[in-house]
């Protein structure tokens, strides 16, 4: 009977925290294809509503215009938090943390919209874009997700 090595066993406990971290990822934040919409049902429904690039002196800055539909009878009052780029996908990034907030009124039953950008390094690199909206108050997320795409040509 072969035992396996120290190494083996470490690689393979590594890859298991990898796919567990991946797995908690798409779970905690959906992930959407940029030209489809997101609904969280009973809270609202948000999508990228067009996207646009123009070079710039460091890579390609890619701009979007986002609408949020507020579904729960209520006025919101939101804080719009977003991260992009390449990495936007690892677990331990945090929007709240890489931005500044956007506050976000939406009138029960009403949409508003809001626009963001992003540098990616060359046209067409796949760009990840996380949205966190929450609360005014700070309290927990009351939306997270992760819109995905291609940067579209200038």
């Amino acid at each position: 009977m072969r035992r396996r090595s120290t190494a083996a066993k470490a690689l393979t406990g590594i890859a298991a925290l990898v796919a567990l971290a991946a797995v908690s990822v798409f779970v905690i934040r959906p992930v959407v294809p940029a030209d489809e919409s997101h609904d969280d049902d009973g809270f609202g429904y948000v999508q990228l509503l067009s996207i646009s690039s123009s070079q710039v002196r460091d890579g390609v800055e890619v701009s979007w215009s986002m609408e949020f539909i507020n579904q729960t009878g209520g006025e919101l009052h939101l804080e719009a938090y977003s991260d992009c780029g390449p990495r936007v996908l690892l677990p331990w990034n945090d929007a709240a943390s890489a931005s500044e907030p956007t506050p976000v009124t939406v009138p029960a039953g009403q949409a508003t919209g809001w626009g963001d950008s992003c540098t990616v390094e060359q046209i067409r690199d796949r760009f990840f874009y996380e949205l966190d909206l929450r609360g005014q108050d700070g309290n927990e997320p009351k939306m997270n997700l992760v819109f995905t795409g291609l940067a579209p040509w200038p």
